[in-house]
């Protein structure tokens, strides 16, 4: 199955193909993939990889309605500078 080929891909030495094998896995979706992500994401041994799993666990939340704003943690923000919106003040 596709799953099962992504899950290899995971594992490329490649740094991008492993990247697109996660967020593929992410656009699947699903119980299996989410428990592998998820395992994935505690790996140290994949640590290069955890952004990207993040990313396909929070595109799978979307996917299946789980999303709560109320509950969002943004942290893709943190490593860009904050906007200036004081211009708006005037």
């Amino acid at each position: 199955s596709a799953v099962e080929v992504l899950s290899e891909l995971v594992r490329d030495e490649d740094i991008d193909v492993a990247i697109t094998a996660v967020t593929a896995l992410g656009e699947i979706g699903g119980e299996l993939v989410s428990e592998f992500l998820y395992r994935l994401a505690e790996d140290p041994e994949f640590e290069d990889l955890h952004d990207a799993i993040d990313e396909a666990i929070e595109e799978m939340s979307l996917m299946a309605g789980d999303f709560n704003i109320l509950t969002w943690d943004d942290d893709d923000d943190d490593d860009e500078e904050e906007e200036d919106y004081s211009y708006l003040n005037n």
